[in-house]
């Protein structure tokens, strides 16, 4: 359990928050922090708040270039839950164009384009527009999905058995 008393030993905490997470940058040790809210955006997510730590995972299988570490829990002064994980970060990163994007997720990891999702019967990802920060490309051009939304269309253990079988 970390306090919420010690998020500002994290680093630089970004001026604006994402809609997910309060945000610190630690340029000394390269790494960006998130402070998760594991209930933000089950509108889109569709999915079982208890399934917050699973879709971590799952991001750390399909992007691996854009690992999150947990680093731990913690709760805002109202004692509401939050999801600690940092990321290495670099200032060097440049925009891929919205067809990297899609050739990425319809060509490499097989998805179908489905209004504003790329999905299969396993899982479907989004927030990943070209014009958003969520994905980017790193110095040897490749991309890193820093933030995507995934929404888990099966229970969490068949969505990692499936990942992990191909």
């Amino acid at each position: 359990f970390i306090e919420n008393k010690d998020w500002d030993s994290f680093g630089e905490r970004k001026r604006k928050p994402s809609g997910e997470s309060i945000v610190y940058i630690d340029e000394t040790n390269s790494k960006i922090i998130k402070i998760k809210d594991p209930f933000a955006k089950l509108g889109i997510k569709g999915s079982n708040p208890q399934y917050a730590i699973y879709e971590h995972i799952i991001h750390n299988i399909l992007f691996s270039n854009a690992r999150y570490t947990f680093l731990g829990i913690s709760a805002t002064n109202l004692n509401e839950v939050r999801i600690i994980l940092s990321q290495n970060y670099s200032n060097t990163y440049d925009r891929p164009s919205q067809k990297q994007i899609e050739d990425y997720l319809t060509n490499t990891l097989s998805l179908e384009k489905d209004g504003y999702y790329y999905s299969n019967d396993f899982y479907s990802i989004t927030d990943v527009d070209e014009s958003s920060d969520n994905v980017l490309l790193d110095e040897n051009n490749q991309l890193c999905f820093i933030d995507p939304i995934i929404k888990l269309n099966k229970p969490p253990q068949e969505v990692i058995d499936f990942l992990i079988s191909k």
